[in-house]
């Protein structure tokens, strides 16, 4: 299996050049034999996101079972500016986690649990360990059913640590019918919405003449491609399809030199 090696370029004094770090040289262990001997214990040590602010690495690792075959794994967050990593292992009774991004205060989401049988997680700034979102919010009622399914995975976090978005598995019986529906809801979730009820924030309402007026290309009369607007008719081709005209007038201003 792939180890993924982590590296990092990091700029140099003269503001303009790079240069590689290979910061997992000090971690990976390429013999289970030197298993405890050092610092060298990690089979995996795969970077998966950067905060916007270039302070974190999210990370995925793992290491070698006790009996030299198996693996261990767990989530990391690693600072770049101080080369320090806080690091969780969940155990040999999970089979595999991931670390999906990470936010500038370091609070981090992931999942843990095997393909398609994932329990979602979230590492807040300052927590010693990871919890399911479940559990960090237990007013969204569909976190709750996504972890008891499994097949719950919380993708990306905002810089800001406010807005998650991801997707989960779901399975629902209607009380009249007996029918039932199963499948994949994405959503986006505000952290900060105080007794939410639901995880699905709905997409705002956009009026028709706005979509239409999204051009995909944009023509003069003569059907020349224009890569911005000219003054008179403008021939559109939305994302719709149906082109439509319309007129530009463009004001010029003029300055005494």
């Amino acid at each position: 299996m792939s180890t993924y090696p982590a590296v990092i370029w990091r700029q140099n004094k003269d503001g303009k050049t790079y240069s590689v770090d290979f910061i997992s040289r000090n971690y990976f262990c390429s013999n289970p034999d030197n298993i405890g001997t050092g610092r060298n214990d990690y089979v995996a040590f795969t970077s998966t996101a950067m905060s916007e602010n270039g302070k974190w690495l999210a990370r995925t690792i793992a290491k070698y079972a006790d009996d030299g075959w198996g693996a261990i794994y767990g989530l990391e967050r690693y600072n770049l500016e101080t080369d320090e990593l806080e690091e969780y292992w969940y155990g040999e009774s999970v089979g595999e986690c991931h670390s999906a991004c990470i936010a500038n205060d370091d609070t981090m989401t992931g999942w843990s649990g095997r393909f398609n049988e994932e329990e979602s997680a979230i590492w807040k700034a300052g927590s010693a360990e990871p919890q399911s979102l479940s559990i960090a919010f237990p007013e969204v009622q569909q976190f709750t059913e996504f972890d008891a399914i499994r097949g719950h995975k919380p993708c990306a976090i905002s810089a800001d640590g406010r807005y998650i978005v991801g997707y989960g598995y779901y399975s629902r019986t209607n009380a009249e019918t007996e029918a039932t529906t199963e499948g994949y809801e994405s959503y986006i979730f505000d952290t900060t919405a105080k007794g939410a009820t639901t995880a699905i924030s709905a997409a705002p309402n956009i009026s028709k003449k706005t979509v239409e007026k999204v051009a995909a290309a944009r023509y003069d009369l003569i059907g020349k491609m224009m890569d911005s607007r000219i003054k008179g008719i403008n021939i559109l081709k939305p994302l719709t399809g149906k082109a439509i005209k319309i007129m530009e007038k463009i004001r010029k201003l003029f300055h005494n030199l």
